[in-house]
């Protein structure tokens, strides 16, 4: 007995076939209307697509890049972005140069109207690339400059505490170099990059700012020399005027200078030239005299704010100098202080110019005064048979410093306040004392002395103790400045063998000649 056996049979599902030819039908129909869209922009020549993108390196746009795409061509801005307008669609190729990177050209498909690139990347060229370094240090002494900014082209860095710098990856070629750096003057220069190995490490130093001011005869009269305290810069402030010229100083901020000549030729009945004081500009331009019908003698004074010069001069008709005051400013003023058969010396002038201090030989002895130059009020400061010198107003006015020198051959260091005419001993020697004067804060007190054949520089408090002595070796040290900088001392160190401009290092007390110099006065500038 046989069993049927039932088999089923499967047909296709005409549905899902339908469906499938469906789709492939679209996507036909849809690439039918690309190509033919494509094809009518590119053969009607349609122009009006873009393509654009950034261009980096190092991760920093890079500006400048020339970018060409067909016959269109433009460069990169600040941001690293370049568009190409005006291109057509279809097969294209972009490249991309700026001079010491390679070269890139890249194959692009453009298939729409605006078409955005990815970020792309420079690289340089290795046979541009050099690497850059050195260390920036004070030309005085020597030691690296810290915080001082370098600047390479469009790159800067600034050094370290040790004064280094460095560049990577810059161009080889010449290059804009500059360095600044807060209290020195700014060094320029074009440098090749990349010359040679020896041009990495090498040291730049920069000269500080501030000047001395010194007189020489070096070439042939007298003339008014500055020089940087570094040793460098050495200018003839005075060559133009054809005349001696001698005692300059500048004003305290720098911009003035006064100073002695006989360049208008005047002569006295016995045929001697006859000075007068002149001031300039702190270049020894736009000259200006001071002394018009009185003949200046000795010492003179500027005051801080560079408004007035105080100075002793005499009347044609007269043998005793008396005091005078001129506006070196704004104003031209012009006054006599005093008119009397007394013998003045050691002036000094306020902050202001409002206040003077001299020295005056009265009932045989050599007493301490101040006059105000409104008023004409006089002030006795010291009434004795001692000596006084070396009198200087405190930078803020307020308190004066002087020495007595006793007939008990002792010297003693006074300071006198001016608005309670309170005056206080701070130090007592039996040595004699030179050169007594203020720091600039007024804090200190700064003398030289002879001890045991030896003289020496040394400071004290304003209170006359914790006594330092500043020089290692003895010399005879002269016209002793404190600048403004407050680091070092400036001084003439007097020698058989000629006088030396000399500056000392107060950090480390070392002393540097800079310059030989003739028997006068010197000055500082800060600037």
């Amino acid at each position: 007995m046989f069993r049927r056996i039932k088999q089923s049979v499967s047909f296709p599902d005409y549905s899902l076939i339908k469906k499938y030819v469906f789709c492939i039908l679209i996507l036909i129909v849809i690439a039918i209307i690309w190509i033919f869209y494509f094809t009518s922009n590119e053969y009607l020549g349609v122009d009006n697509s873009k393509i654009s993108g950034f261009i980096y390196y190092k991760d920093k746009p890079a500006i400048g890049v020339q970018v060409t795409v067909g016959d269109e061509e433009v460069t990169t801005d600040k941001e690293g972005l370049f568009v190409v307008s005006g291109l057509s669609l279809g097969k294209n190729y972009i490249n991309i140069n700026k001079e010491n990177f390679l070269p890139i050209e890249r194959r692009v498909f453009i298939w729409k109207k605006n078409s955005v690139l990815k970020k792309i990347n420079l690289e340089r060229d290795p046979n541009y690339i050099a690497y850059f370094s050195g260390m920036v240090l004070d030309n005085f002494n020597e030691k690296p400059i810290e915080g001082a900014i370098v600047y390479l082209n469009s790159s800067n860095r600034t050094t370290d505490r040790n004064g280094w710098f460095e560049f990577e990856d810059v161009e080889k070629g010449e290059a804009n170099f500059k360095i600044s750096a807060i209290g020195f003057k700014d060094r320029e220069e074009k440098i090749i990059v990349g010359e040679s190995d020896g041009a990495n490490n090498q040291e730049y130093r920069l000269t500080p700012y501030g000047r001395i001011s010194f007189t020489s005869s070096r070439e042939g009269i007298k003339n008014i020399y500055t020089i940087g305290y570094d040793g460098g810069d050495l200018q003839n402030l005075t060559s133009r005027y054809k005349a001696d010229c001698w005692g300059g100083k500048f004003s305290l901020d720098g911009e003035k200078m006064v100073f002695y000549s006989t360049l208008d030729n005047e002569v006295n009945q016995w045929g001697e030239k006859i000075p007068h004081l002149y001031w300039t500009d702190k270049n020894g331009g736009n000259l200006k005299r001071i002394t018009e019908t009185v003949i200046p003698e000795g010492e003179f004074k500027i005051s801080d704010d560079s408004q007035r010069v105080v100075f002793l001069a005499k009347e044609l008709n007269k043998n005793i100098s008396d005091i005078y005051i001129a506006g070196i400013g704004t104003s031209r003023e012009w006054r006599k202080l005093t008119d009397n058969d007394i013998f003045e010396s050691n002036i000094d002038v306020s902050l202001d110019g409002d206040k003077v201090l001299y020295s005056a030989f009265v009932e045989g002895a050599r007493d301490l005064y101040m006059i105000d130059v409104n008023t004409y009020k006089e002030t006795r400061i010291s009434e004795n048979n001692d000596y006084e010198l070396f009198a200087s107003f405190s930078l803020n006015g307020r308190e004066i410093l002087y020495v007595q020198e006793g007939y008990d051959f002792s010297s003693k260091i006074f300071v006198y306040n001016t608005l309670t005419e309170e005056k206080k001993e701070i130090y007592k020697t039996s040595l004699s004392l030179k050169n007594v004067i203020w720091s600039n804060d007024g804090e200190k007190v700064l003398f030289a002395s002879t001890r045991d054949n030896k003289t020496n520089i040394f400071i004290i408090d304003k209170e006359g103790k914790n006594e330092i002595k500043l020089t290692k070796e003895n010399a005879d040290y002269r016209n002793i400045i404190w600048p403004d900088i407050e680091k070092i001392l400036v001084f003439v160190i007097y020698d058989v063998g000629g006088n030396k401009l000399a500056v000392m290092d107060l950090s480390s007390r070392d002393i540097i000649e800079i310059e030989e110099v003739g028997d006068d006065v010197i000055s500082w500038s800060g600037r």
